[in-house]
């Protein structure tokens, strides 16, 4: 499983691990934080914690 900030780097990630074994990837497209909101904010819409999915800080 595949995670980043904001989906984009774990997306590439997880594409090129598949491409370089027989392993089922899976990647969270929206990241951890989601997208930037109308004032360039993460945290506030989408992603795993505005989820409310489990995580340590």
């Amino acid at each position: 499983m595949f995670i980043c900030r904001s989906g984009a780097r774990s997306h590439q990630a997880a594409a090129l691990v598949s491409q370089a074994t027989p392993r089922d990837c899976y990647n969270v497209l929206e990241g951890f934080e989601g997208d930037k909101d109308a004032s360039g904010q993460r945290g506030k819409i989408g992603g795993w914690r505005h989820a409310g999915l489990p995580w340590h800080s």
